[in-house]
């Protein structure tokens, strides 16, 4: 490695090199009206190891490189390339999600920051993050579309 390589060049190369050998495998399963009983098409379903292997890579790769708005966005969209799937993407974010919780765990632990995690999590529950990270007319939530 030399000084000029960026650490997150060398995760999405070895991200790539796993992929490249250990692609997710997707299955197509019958999907069925729940009204009717009727077939209704098909869904596409992961296998569960391969997304939970996935989950927990790409959870270190979050710890490691997402530091700012930017870098999450990045990474988001990784995770999209990978799955290419927004309902997909759910289970593959939960998958991330148990990966890192005992990692992060140690951390806080170990560190003696597990009572400030705590009051971290009651601050936010009271904060109003649309004027505490600015707002314009265009992120209005009371504005935006439905899905």
């Amino acid at each position: 490695m030399t000084t000029s390589t960026r650490p997150f060049e060398i995760i999405d190369q070895a991200r790539r090199r796993y992929l490249a050998g250990n692609p997710v495998r997707l299955n197509t399963i019958p999907a069925f009206d729940h009204a009717t009983g009727e077939p209704a098409g098909e869904m596409t379903f992961p296998n569960i190891g391969d997304i939970q292997i996935v989950g927990c890579k790409l959870g270190m790769e979050y710890l490691a490189i997402c530091h700012d708005e930017d870098a999450v966005e990045d990474w988001i969209h990784t995770a999209m390339g990978i799955v290419k799937n927004p309902e997909l993407a759910g289970i593959l974010f939960a998958n991330v999600f148990r990966g890192i919780n005992t990692l992060l765990g140690l951390i806080i632990e170990d560190a003696g920051i597990r009572d400030r995690m705590h009051r971290n999590a009651v601050e936010a529950w009271g904060l109003d993050f649309m004027e505490a990270f600015g707002t314009t007319e265009d992120d209005d939530p009371a504005t935006d579309e439905p899905f």
